[in-house]
């Protein structure tokens, strides 16, 4: 028999289309179940108020990371027109930017979010590293909080992960991952992805995960070359009002010795608070100082033009011949080597080895390292040949 309340008759009668017999509450009698049902309630509640307060505070936008501090090179180019272009119409394509450590990636995940959130205050925005997510989902599956987390995640306007490559080889978390995406794309929201390799590149990523990611548009970044280093140092003085106290030479200076974009910037920032503490002006010995924690002395610093030097004199050709438009044998060879030798022993990116040598394209630059790299494997004399050269390279005492 169901104990239903007496003024819900006439309706559980339309219901049913049946007489149904009442068994009336009296007032002294009451059922266990709705208290205990209030009780299991308070308790799940309370439960669930304690351990959200055990996980640490969402990653908040960093609000100094805009397109305007943003510095736009050859390198960084189309990554930041589709940045642009995903921030000004969110949800019009799905993006996957990918680049090595500290070039830039996560600032334009910021600048994204800042700017959408510029234009449309309600938005739910929601930046998140890999590793958070992992984590978030593994503390959602042992605390029972599943529905949770994908209400989270799968009601937000805009979700910005970074470093998806953590992902790699956890299954259960890159099929959640995989089933987020489709939810938030099939309701036209805007997803947003960095990795340090294109989806094809990061190993044990699950198959469909990967397929998913390359049918979005891939933005790549690549290393800076020396002018855009140097504007990025001329922009975060400018942002500090230190534009003054750095001499044009010391910035020359950590643009030529650092080719990451993070530490670009943590050794400015250490070499202006060294500056500061102990009362000295800025100059190159003091930048030296810094530098040495930020470049490791036991490799040196191998200069483009002493790898050049070395290579003209084991193969007996002038150093202009190797930035020069001849292509004999004599001088393409000892070229290419050259070419093969700045790519492994130095940070200059594709486009500035061709530079260097002569304004050659990049796609030149890759064919000869490409070739070099497959000779030393057959060509035992060119193998010793580039051995000798190396050697000759390294600091004395090494």
């Amino acid at each position: 028999m169901w104990a239903v309340r007496q003024g819900r008759l006439d309706d559980l009668q339309v219901v049913t289309a049946d007489v149904v017999d009442i068994e009336p509450l009296g007032r002294g009698e009451q059922t266990t179940e709705p208290e205990d049902y209030r009780d299991e309630l308070s308790n799940l509640a309370s439960r669930t108020v304690e351990e959200s307060s055990r996980q640490p505070p969402l990653p908040t936008l960093n609000p100094r990371q805009t397109f305007e501090s943003f510095i736009v090179g050859s390198s960084n180019r189309f990554a930041h027109a589709a940045a642009l272009a995903v921030a000004q119409s969110p949800g019009s394509f799905q993006l996957f930017i990918c680049g090595g450590m500290g070039l830039g990636k996560t600032h334009l995940l910021h600048a994204i979010g800042n700017a959408v959130l510029r234009s449309h205050p309600d938005a739910r925005v929601l930046y998140v590293s890999g590793e958070r997510f992992t984590n978030e989902m593994m503390y959602s599956i042992q605390h029972a909080q599943t529905m949770a987390f994908r209400n989270k995640y799968r009601s937000v306007d805009l979700l910005l992960i970074d470093d998806i490559q953590c992902l790699a080889g956890k299954e259960s978390i890159q099929e959640e991952c995989f089933y987020t995406f489709n939810a938030l794309r099939d309701a036209h929201k805007q997803v947003v992805v960095t990795a340090d390799k294109p989806p094809n590149d990061i190993p044990i990523l699950e198959n469909r995960l990967a397929l998913q990611l390359n049918r979005d548009l891939i933005a790549n970044v690549q290393q800076p070359d020396l002018e855009m280093r140097i504007a990025i140092l001329r922009n975060r003085c400018a942002a500090e009002g230190d534009s003054e106290r750095v001499p044009p030479n010391v910035l020359q200076l950590i643009a030529d010795r650092i080719r990451n974009v993070r530490d670009l910037e943590g050794c400015l920032a250490r070499l202006l608070v060294m500056a500061s503490l102990v009362e000295r002006d800025i100059t190159v010995d003091l930048a030296e100082e810094v530098l040495h924690e930020y470049v490791d002395p036991k490799l040196g610093h191998l200069s483009p033009e002493r790898i050049l030097a070395v290579v003209s004199e084991r193969f007996g050709v002038r150093t202009d011949a190797l930035r020069g438009k001849r292509r004999t044998q004599a001088v393409a060879l000892p070229r290419q080597v050259a070419m093969y030798l700045l790519r492994q022993l130095t940070d200059l990116s594709l486009v500035e080895i061709g530079r260097l040598l002569g304004g050659r394209d990049h796609t030149t630059v890759l064919y000869a390292c490409d070739k070099v790299e497959v000779m030393l494997t057959k060509d035992k004399e060119l193998a010793q040949i580039v051995s000798e050269i190396t050697i000759s390279l390294a600091p004395r005492g090494s």
